[in-house]
């Protein structure tokens, strides 16, 4: 199975989770997140933690049957909807949750079975967790409720008819720290690993999914409890902002399609993500590092490493909240260091060498501003740009480079686009001549494509590349170095 083929079956498979936050945070102490501060004492009882359960706040309801006995109170049929700022509701459904007056101003609260994690847009999907072996430690200091969760292992499970076949995680070590200040929320967790599973039977065969993280720290914070379970933390009515890393992750695909066994696999060895979102501003970024791609080159072969990435960045920035006809600012920068095929890989397409085996590096970096047009869209399919910049281009790879930049205005609208990009190149016309030396360009073809990137370039005075102005406009002209092609 090849990496374009596997990649619609991880997507299919983890998008309810990625809906239901699996890895986040979020859904590692689920009761917790019902609780607001009150005033400082010195200690906290389990009836104030219900009696804050039941005001958890704008957009959270609470609902169960108590049961006081001495220095234990249970509640049983637990309901929690949390609605979010989209008009969505997450519920939260716990049939048994045990509280103990402790003697040092602290509780107890222990879950003997699972938590189930549904939303009213998938209501056929649930994420079930077990938390029957969570130790959870709530005390209070200073107007600030903390929850200390300590679990040896914290099995996930999500199940739904969208899904070819159940998706079970497990979560070893998972520690969680939950702090109710009086203007903020923090939860606060790590983990020594976490796997997933699945098995994904299919017309020709089936195919077993395996994720296998290691360690694994994150920190969310919000305004309030509504804003820990904003769909993404996308929220425009406040501050959300929530960071993760995770070492050593490997995603596996294996099975017996196309009559024998294939498989895929990608290591990476670190991760890091931030998302933060404001009234005024949205934004996310992250890296990743180490990357390996591996495949098995042909059926039942044994997998090798295809090619490896150096680092990889990205960061984005949208408008947190905007009117419709209101021009807002737009950003995203992307670097990619030293992708490169392996001497495996190579040997496959360039046996002789004639290819200069330098890897691929990116830098780009591109700013806009738009109109909000699809209030209900995820970006950027909302926003209708009226003007596209590319602040920096570098490419290179194989020996040739590219860079470039400009601005464009009305890049939508054909009549109304206006504007120039530029580039220039080096090393294009010899790489064209490896590419046809080692057969990837067919014979003929190499000619042809020596013609049609003179035909778009000129010489730079210096003689140092070739260069390309693309003009637009007026009336949806395009122009090449003063040349209509439109």
């Amino acid at each position: 199975m090849t990496a374009r083929r596997a990649a619609p079956i991880v997507d299919h498979a983890l998008q309810p989770i990625r809906k239901s936050a699996m890895f986040s945070t979020r859904a590692l102490l689920p009761a917790a997140c019902l609780i607001l501060p009150h005033a400082a004492l010195a200690q906290v009882t389990a009836d104030e933690i219900w009696a804050a359960w039941q005001d958890g706040g704008p957009g959270v309801t609470t609902t169960a049957k108590v049961d006081r006995d001495g220095s234990d109170l249970s509640l049983a049929d637990l309901s929690v909807e949390i609605a979010d700022d989209d008009g969505g509701r997450t519920v939260l459904a716990i049939d048994r949750v045990e509280m103990t007056d402790r003697s040092d101003g602290t509780v107890a609260i222990r879950v003997p079975g699972s938590a189930t994690i549904s939303r009213d847009d998938m209501p056929d999907v649930a994420v079930i967790l077990d938390l029957e072996t969570t130790e959870v430690t709530v005390s209070r200091a200073d107007g600030t409720l903390s929850y200390d969760a300590l679990s040896p292992t914290l099995p996930l499970r999500v199940e739904g008819p969208e899904l070819p076949a159940p998706i079970e995680a497990l979560v070893n070590g998972a520690e969680t720290t939950l702090e109710l200040a009086p203007d903020a929320l923090t939860v606060s967790s790590r983990s020594e690993g976490v796997g997933v599973t699945g098995l994904f039977p299919g017309d020709s065969g089936t195919v077993n999914f395996q994720l296998v993280t290691g360690p694994s720290e994150g920190t969310t914070r919000a305004e309030t409890v509504a804003g820990l379970f904003a769909s993404g933390g996308e929220s425009g009515a406040g501050a959300f902002e929530a960071e993760q890393s995770t070492q050593d992750i490997l995603v596996r695909l294996t099975g017996g399609l196309g009559g024998g066994a294939e498989a895929v696999e990608l290591a990476i060895a670190e991760t890091s993500i931030a998302t933060r979102s404001a009234p005024a501003r949205q934004g996310t970024e992250g890296t990743l590092g180490g990357v390996e791609l591996s495949a098995a080159l042909a059926p039942g072969a044994p997998v090798q490493v295809l090619g490896t990435l150096d680092r990889l960045e990205w960061s984005g920035t949208i408008p947190g909240v905007a009117a419709e006809d209101e021009q807002t600012e737009l950003g995203l920068s992307l670097s990619v260091d030293a992708l490169a095929p392996s001497e495996t890989a190579w040997e496959t397409f360039d046996p002789s060498g004639f290819l200069a085996r330098t890897p691929l590096n990116l830098t780009a970096e591109i700013s806009g501003t738009g109109q909000l047009v699809h209030p209900g869209l995820p970006v950027p399919l909302a926003y209708e740009l009226s003007e596209l910049t590319l602040e920096t281009l570098s490419l290179s790879a194989l020996g040739a480079s590219i860079t470039g930049g400009g601005s464009v205005t009305a890049p939508l609208d054909p009549p109304a686009r206006s504007g120039q990009l530029s580039f220039i190149g080096t090393g294009l016309l010899e790489l064209i001549g490896d590419l046809g030396q080692t057969g990837l360009l067919p014979p003929g073809q190499d000619v042809g494509a020596r013609m049609g990137l003179m035909f778009l370039t000129e010489p730079e005075p210096d003689g140092e590349g070739l260069r390309s102005d693309v003009t637009f406009g007026p009336d949806g002209a395009i122009s090449v170095n003063g040349t209509r092609l439109r």
